[in-house]
């Protein structure tokens, strides 16, 4: 009797070791591919942000098709002190930021700290006068973000947001959309999972959403609210 319990637990102890090194398994897969997943979305967002370097609309070396040009610009800081620059806006590609340049006139030519760059997590607000010597003023605003300036480029049912300056014309690059919003709702990143569930009802909006043709969706989905409203 004695030989048949003790085989008995032999058993039951290698069952449980065996259902432990599972679960022991188990965990490290998950440890590993929540890790390998935040790599992946680091990398696909470097991947992004490199891209717009190539394309060269947010490099200081310029190059390729760009419409991001220098405009005078008006900074509010973190703490609320306003500066004037006349700058592109950049993208720092070892910090993953925008920022734009400086110049402080008070300082001479020689002096390193002349041109400066100031970062959209260092501000509030980064603006520049769309009016061009017209009688009232028509201030154009991008709200600072930890990595760049949103400026409100459509309005609508959906808000779409870029980090140019340019309005919704000729100059604009859909390139440059980082933020979608709809009605009142959180601002979020513009992406196709993010895109698609806002415009489902809209076959064809819905589709250029699905191809990743963000633009075209939102003026899609925007211009035929527009137009049943009319009706």
């Amino acid at each position: 009797m004695k030989p048949l319990y003790t085989r008995f637990a032999l058993v039951i102890l290698i069952l449980f070791a065996q259902k432990a090194s599972a679960q022991n398994m188990n965990a490290r897969m998950n440890a590993v591919n929540n890790m390998w997943n935040k790599q992946f979305t680091q990398s696909q967002m470097q991947m992004q942000m490199q891209n717009r370097m190539n394309m060269g609309f947010l490099s200081e070396k310029g190059g390729g098709r760009s419409y991001n040009f220098d405009y005078v610009y008006v900074i509010t800081m973190a703490d609320s002190s306003k500066r004037q620059v006349y700058s592109k806006i950049y993208l720092d590609t070892t910090k993953h930021k925008t920022y734009v340049l400086f110049l402080d006139r008070n300082l001479p030519k020689n002096d390193p700290n002349k041109i400066k760059k100031i970062y959209s997590d260092e501000t509030l607000s980064l603006e520049r006068n769309l009016a061009e010597g017209e009688v009232e003023d028509k201030w154009y605003k991008g709200m600072a973000k930890d990595s760049c300036w949103m400026f409100k480029v459509i309005s609508g049912p959906i808000n779409a947001y870029s980090l140019l300056s340019e309005e919704d014309n000729t100059k604009f690059m859909p390139e440059t959309l980082v933020g979608i919003q709809k009605g009142d709702g959180p601002i979020l990143k513009v992406s196709a999972e993010n895109l698609m569930p806002m415009v489902e009802q809209n076959a064809d909006a819905f589709e250029y959403a699905k191809t990743k043709n963000y633009y075209e969706a939102i003026k899609k989905y925007n211009q035929d609210i527009k137009e049943n409203r009319k009706k």
